[in-house]
């Protein structure tokens, strides 16, 4: 509980109520009584009115000093209280409280005499004014001593309150550091061990990090029967989920993946992948061993075949269906000789002279279809197309849309060499790749030249020989990795001769090794090359109507090159498509040019670059340009560019954005002049739309300006140097306004405004209104407890009902906890009652405790306006302490 703020509350309350004592007082003149005539002498009934006009005046303003006097007690027993809660807190405001206790005492004598006063009042209206205004000082009086009490209560509660601030900083420190070890305890020992659940689970409910062994056999939603270990994991922005299953008899793993429903609490799934199972490498050895086996019985096949120059395929008629299907009957001299009758399906002439009008050349076949001649088809020049048992030379472009197959024969150990290119006319080497017959893979340059293997247009890896000087040298990244010669062996760059230590025992070129001694790689011999007849140059337009695969071999994991047109002499990197055995892709072009994509002849993108380089066009207009220097640039020009990681010292990457100022980005923080280098522009950092400034921050002043638009409707959260209109302080949720508050117009004129400006700590409310409820009830009606209702006016003189409920049980509003243990709300009944005076039954929430002035509820008067003040105060409990006021009957006209 914080009984600083009891106490501010009881103090301000108590500044008020004394404010309007003294607001009485000043204005007391009202009550000055005189006859008023309308015209010429006083008539004895108007002397009669005005006569009981000015006691009921007088009654009143009694009655009015005996409230405030009320009110005066209840701000000493506040003052009490408060005094009461700083004992708690500090044994030395003791004496403190005891002395409000004594001014509260005096303040209950006060209202006493008040009282007494007030009944004398309705004797003499001379003596009662009096008597009220002697009443009146009293209970200010009163309400001095008690806020004296409470400001040395005050005193004593702020001594205690920074005491237990401290204490309560050094408690949060400390649990705030046990808390996060609390946090990090969980997370670890999860990372740690698997969780062991004996019971059967549905796999599609487990959307939660887990690492889990699941034992029971009959999973909902598992990719295998039976027991398994379970990982969960999502990525970092939570939209997607994946689940890992381990098989504990089988040894399978298994994965799929979950498409979460976004900001779903406790995360859900709104699909599932399918379960994807890991290969095991048994499974592969097996499927490696089949596929040798078919391949060694394809080959054998295909060697008969060719062999077979007679039928090369065996293809028979009965494999045809040609037996059963067609029925060759023999020839005709015209079409006009074919039959006419008797003809069945499926039965075949040849027709030996052409018929335009029919659609037949000479030596066509046509056959019955049940109701026409069908023509199957004539005879065809075919010395413009390759024959398989014999030499062919393409000299047009040629797709293959199925595997290709290169070797000189079907027999095992067949050699096959695919020629690349034209050597040039002083070397006497063709660049080829050579399949020897032993099974060894041959990649030839020409002589003296590099043979490499590149990752887009970078050499990785490279070899070249000087054969003049019987010497070898490999690059790894275009850098001197090692040499080899007859005499020195291979010299490892830095270290003649010597490489490593071997990690484990191994056997090389027949050495042993035991891992431990550095070893020497000397040069070794070879052999083994094979030189095939049948290479096959295409030169003429060939179309393959099936997918074509280019690769190294058939094995999982090779790779495979398209070599693409003859680079320039000038020229080093030929352009090709190839994958790796990795998977991945290279396009490849030659040094200095891009790749061009085109929409017909319309060139719409452009990617180009060297080494350290990179552009990207759109339809002939540079869009991106990056080089490890300036990072990315986007557009062209010195302005208007965005780069990402503009400088090599920051290697974090980070967003600039030129010609506005330093601007970065590095994916946690927008930075606004980081570095101070605005070189001559202001201190303001201004944030415009329509260059209009709606955010403007000062670094000298360190405030911040927020616009809507213009100057003239805005709001600011600081403006000048040490100046702020809306402060939010820190560490704590208040917010606050330095002057007025205007509500309903932005200049401030006719607006309803909130006021804080005066030396009492009051907060005024100016020009303010509250919700009315209205009801005209029958006998018996129920006027409920509303919500948003302060007053309830009941006009019971319209339907004239004999009872009438009031059923305030809904009335729920809470007290906060802590700072703010009590809450008041304050209604008013206004029963408009004719000649038939209704019989009120009242009825609040449960428990309550509620106070009637005389012990029972108000009776209501007829004829006349009947005022009812009812004042609710909830604690914390959520306990109500209800006071019903008795009703005032103000005259009623009807």
């Amino acid at each position: 509980m914080n009984y600083t703020k009891v106490s501010r509350a009881a103090s301000l309350r108590s500044a008020r109520i004394a404010a309007d004592i003294q607001t009485l007082i000043n204005n007391r003149s009202y009550y000055k009584f005189q006859y008023t005539p309308l015209t010429g002498p006083l008539p004895g009934l108007s002397f009669e009115q005005q006569t009981e006009d000015a006691i009921n005046d007088i009654g009143n303003m009694s009655y009015g000093s005996y409230e405030i006097a009320t009110q005066a007690l209840t701000t000493a027993n506040q003052a009490y209280n408060a005094a009461q809660s700083a004992i708690e807190i500090a044994n030395h405001a003791e004496t403190t409280a005891q002395n409000a206790q004594t001014t509260a005492n005096n303040a209950a004598k006060a209202a006493a005499g008040a009282q007494k006063t007030a009944d004398n009042a309705a004797k003499a209206a001379a003596d009662a004014q009096k008597t009220a205004d002697n009443a009146a000082k009293a209970a200010a009086k009163a309400q001095e001593t008690a806020d004296n009490a409470q400001s040395s209560a005050n005193t004593a509660i702020a001594t205690a309150t920074d005491a237990q601030t401290t204490a309560d900083n050094a408690q949060n420190d400390a649990t705030s550091a046990l808390n996060r070890l609390d946090s990090l305890t969980p997370v670890v020992e999860e990372l740690r061990y698997y969780d062991n659940i004996d019971t059967a689970v549905d796999l599609n409910d487990k959307t939660e990090f887990a690492r889990e062994l699941l034992e029971a056999s009959n999973n909902t939603n598992a990719p295998e029967t039976g027991s398994g270990w379970l990982d969960v994991d999502d990525d970092f922005n939570e939209t997607y989920i994946r689940q890992k299953f381990m098989g504990q008899a089988s040894g399978k793993t298994y994965v799929r993946f979950g498409t979460i429903v976004p900001d779903s609490d406790p995360v859900t799934v709104s699909e599932w992948s399918n379960w994807v199972e890991y290969t095991l490498k048994s499974d592969l050895d097996n499927t490696t061993t089949d596929l040798t086996e078919k391949i060694n019985t394809v080959a054998t096949d295909l060697a008969g075949h060719e062999a077979d120059f007679n039928n090369p395929h065996k293809v028979t008629a009965e494999q045809l269906g040609l037996t059963t299907v067609y029925q060759y009957k023999g020839s005709v001299a015209t079409y006009a000789d074919l039959p006419t009758t008797g003809q069945k399906v499926g039965d075949v002439w040849n027709v030996e002279t052409a018929d335009p009008d029919h659609g037949i050349k000479a030596g066509d076949n046509v056959a019955w279809d049940g109701a026409q001649w069908d023509i199957l088809g004539g005879n065809h020049d075919l010395s413009g197309y390759a024959q398989l048992n014999a030499a062919n030379t393409f000299t047009a472009a040629n797709k293959f849309n199925s595997n290709i197959v290169v070797r000189a024969a079907t027999a095992a150990g067949s050699a096959g060499i695919i020629t690349l290119g034209e050597k040039p006319s002083y070397k006497t080497e063709q660049c080829l790749i050579n399949a020897a017959g032993n099974g060894n893979v041959i990649i030839q340059a020409s002589e003296n030249q590099i043979v490499a293997l590149q990752s887009g247009s970078v050499p990785q890896w490279s070899v070249v020989s000087d054969e003049a000087n019987t010497k070898t040298s490999a690059y790894l990244h275009s850098n001197l990795a090692a040499t080899y010669t007859p005499a020195t062996g291979v010299v490892w760059e830095g270290n003649a001769n010597t490489a490593t230590k071997l990690a484990t025992a191994r056997t090389i070129n027949g050495v042993p090794f035991d891992g431990t001694k550095d070893i020497t790689i000397e040069a070794g011999g070879g052999g083994g090359d094979v030189t095939a007849a049948g290479d096959n140059n295409f030169t003429g337009t060939n179309t393959f109507n099936k997918p074509i695969t280019v690769r190294d071999g058939a094995l999982a994991g090779i790779g495979g090159t398209i070599t693409l047109g003859m680079k320039p002499n000038s020229a080093t990197t030929q352009a090709k498509i190839n994958s790796t055995t990795t998977g991945a892709m290279y396009y490849t072009a030659t040094e200095g040019l891009a790749h061009f994509f085109n929409v017909g002849a319309t060139e719409v993108a452009t990617v180009g670059g060297t080494e350290t380089t990179a552009t990207l066009d759109f339809l002939a207009n540079r869009i991106l340009d990056f080089n490890n220097t300036n990072g990315l640039q986007v557009g062209a020009g010195a302005t208007g560019n965005i780069y990402l990681n503009p400088t090599t010292a920051d290697t974090k990457g980070s967003l600039r954005l030129r010609s506005v100022g330093a601007m970065e980005f590095n994916g946690n923080e927008l930075h606004l002049n980081k570095n101070g280098d605005f070189n001559g522009f202001s201190d303001f950092i201004n944030i415009k739309f329509n260059n209009n400034a709606i955010i403007t921050y000062s670094n000298a002043f360190k405030n911040l300006g927020i616009r809507a638009m213009g100057d003239d409707n805005k709001v600011e959260i600081g403006v000048a140097a040490g100046a702020w209109n809306i402060q939010l302080p820190n560490n704590n949720g208040d917010v606050r306004i330095a002057n007025r508050l205007y509500v309903g117009n932005k200049n401030g004129v006719g607006a309803g405004v909130i006021s804080a400006e005066n030396s009492e700590q009051c907060l005024y409310f100016m020009g303010t209104a509250e919700n009315t409820y209205y009801a005209t009830p029958n006998t018996g009606n129920t006027i409920s407890y509303q919500t948003s209702a302060n007053c309830y006016l009941i006009n019971c003189s319209i339907n004239n009902p004999s009872s009438l409920n009031m059923n305030f049980s809904g009335m729920n509003f809470k007290a906060t906890v802590g700072s703010s243990p009590y809450m008041c709300k304050t209604l008013t009944f206004w029963l408009a009652v004719g000649a038939t005076v209704p019989t009120v039954a009242w009825t609040f929430p449960t428990d309550s405790a509620v106070y009637y002035p005389k012990g029972v509820a108000p009776v209501l008067t007829a004829n006349a306006n009947n005022i009812i003040n009812v004042i609710a105060i909830v604690d914390d409990t959520g306990s109500f302490s209800i006071q019903v006021c008795d009703s005032v009957a103000l005259p009623f006209s009807g």
